[in-house]
C-alpha cells in the first residue's frame, strides 16, 4: 500500500475513533447525572474502568508483543466495546450495579482501543513520522463529535448515542480490516535486573510523581467541572461545547508544544505547563457561571497537550533504548490510569462536606506539590544509561 494512501486511511480510522469515542466520554457524566447517580457513584464507575484499564493495557500490551499483531486484538476490542456501550447507554434504568459493570468495563475497551490505535500507527515505518498529524485529525472527530453529541441526545435521548457510536464503530471495523498489521519484530526480553534499573532511576520516578499529580489533578477537568455546570443551570449541550473548543484548541497546541518543548530548556517548558495547571484550576474555584467555565477551558491549549508531549519526551529521554517501550507503558498505567481511579474516589470523598468550587480550589492547591517538587529532576541528555 502506498504511504499516502496508508497515511490518509490511518487518518479516516483515528477519526472515526475519536468521533465515536467523544460521544461515550463526553457525555458519561452527564448521562450518570440525569440516571440519577450521586457523586460517589459516578467515582466508582469512572475508578472501576480506569482500574480494569491498568490491567487491561498490560495483559494485551504482553499478548499485543507476544503475537506481534495489534490489527486483530484492536478489532476484537472493538467488537466488544459496541456491546457494553450499546447497552449501557439504550438500558437507562436505574440500575447501578448493572451500569457500573457494563459502563465500567465499556470504558475500560476504550481506553484500551484509544492506546492501541495509536500503537497501531506508531508500529508502521509509513506511518510513525506523520503520527503527530495523524492525532490531530483525530482530535478534531473529538471536537465535532463533543458538540454533535448534544444535538443527538436533545433529539433522540442517550439511546441515540449508542445508535451513533455503535454505527461509527462498525465504519472502524470495515476501515480496520483493510488496514495491514504492524510490522514484525523482534524484541530481546526485558530482564529483571532491566526492571529494577528502570525503577531505581531517580529521574525517572520523580517524573512519574510529577506526571501523576498533574493528571491527577487535570481529571477533575471530566468530573468536578461537569458538575458545577450543571450547578450553575448548564446542560449537556454546554458540555458538549466546552469539550468541543477544547478539542479544537489541541490541533495547534500539539505541534506547537512539540516545538516549544525542543525550543525551551525541558525542565522550563515542565515548570510552565504546571503553572498553567494551577491557574486553571485555581480559576475553575473563582467562576460563577458556565461563561467563566468556557473562557478559562481555553487554558485547555497550553495544559494537557503540552503535559502528553512533556511526558512521552522526557521519560523517552530518561531511559535507554532497550526500555523505551516498557518505560512509557508504565508511565502510562502510572500517571494515568492510575490517577483516573484516584480521582473520582477523592473528589466524590470531598463532594461529602466541600462544594464543588472548593474541591477544584483544593486540587488546585494539590497541583503546588508538582511544582515544589519539580527542582530535584536533573535533566539528562536523550537515551541516558541506567
Amino acid at each position: 500500500m502506498h504511504k499516502k494512501s496508508l497515511i490518509f486511511k490511518f487518518s479516516v480510522l483515528l477519526f472515526l475513533c475519536s468521533s465515536s469515542y467523544a460521544l461515550i466520554n463526553v457525555q458519561l457524566i452527564p448521562y450518570l447525572i440525569r440516571l440519577g447517580y450521586s457523586t460517589p457513584q459516578r467515582g466508582l464507575i469512572v475508578s472501576f474502568s480506569a482500574f480494569a484499564s491498568i490491567f487491561g493495557q498490560l495483559l494485551i500490551g504482553y499478548i499485543s508483543d507476544k503475537t506481534n499483531t495489534v490489527k486483530k486484538l484492536f478489532m476484537n476490542l472493538t467488537a466488544l466495546l459496541i456491546v457494553t456501550i450499546f447497552l449501557g447507554y439504550s438500558i437507562s434504568d436505574h440500575n447501578f450495579i448493572f451500569h457500573f459493570i457494563v459502563l465500567g468495563l465499556g470504558m475500560m475497551f476504550f481506553r484500551i482501543c484509544t492506546n492501541l490505535a495509536e500503537t497501531w500507527i506508531l508500529g508502521l515505518d509509513q506511518t510513525r513520522e506523520k503520527f503527530g498529524t495523524i492525532r490531530g485529525i483525530g482530535s478534531a472527530g473529538w471536537a465535532i463529535f463533543s458538540l454533535i453529541s448534544a444535538y443527538v441526545i436533545g433529539y433522540f435521548g442517550y439511546s441515540g448515542i449508542a445508535i451513533l457510536f455503535s454505527f461509527l464503530s462498525l465504519l472502524i471495523l470495515l476501515v480496520s480490516f483493510k488496514l495491514p498489521d504492524i510490522e514484525t519484530v523482534e524484541t530481546a526480553n526485558i530482564s529483571k535486573t532491566d526492571f529494577l534499573s528502570l525503577i531505581s532511576n531517580k529521574n525517572y520516578i520523580i517524573l512519574l510523581i510529577i506526571f501523576f499529580i498533574a493528571f491527577f489533578v487535570m481529571n477533575t477537568d471530566s468530573f468536578t467541572v461537569t458538575d458545577l455546570i450543571f450547578e450553575f443551570g448548564g446542560n449537556e449541550s454546554d458540555v458538549g461545547l466546552r469539550w468541543f473548543i477544547q478539542g479544537f484548541l489541541e490541533l495547534p497546541a500539539f505541534t506547537f508544544g512539540n516545538i516549544l518543548i525542543h525550543k525551551l530548556n525541558k525542565k522550563r517548558f515542565l515548570l510552565m505547563t504546571l503553572s498553567f495547571v494551577f491557574l486553571r484550576f485555581f480559576l475553575y474555584s473563582l467562576s460563577t457561571n458556565i461563561t467563566h467555565i468556557i473562557l478559562i477551558s481555553l487554558l485547555q491549549m497550553v495544559t494537557f497537550p503540552f503535559l502528553i508531549i512533556g511526558q512521552r519526551i522526557m521519560i523517552y529521554d530518561e531511559t535507554p533504548a532497550r526500555l523505551h517501550a516498557t518505560s512509557q507503558m508504565i508511565a502510562v498505567s502510572v500517571t494515568m490510569s492510575a490517577s483516573s481511579i484516584l480521582t473520582p474516589m477523592f473528589s466524590g470523598y470531598l463532594s461529602l462536606w466541600l462544594t464543588n468550587r472548593q474541591i477544584l480550589l483544593s486540587f488546585a492547591l494539590i497541583s503546588l506539590i508538582a511544582i515544589f517538587i519539580l527542582p530535584l529532576y536533573k535533566h539528562q541528555k536523550e537515551g541516558a544509561q541506567l
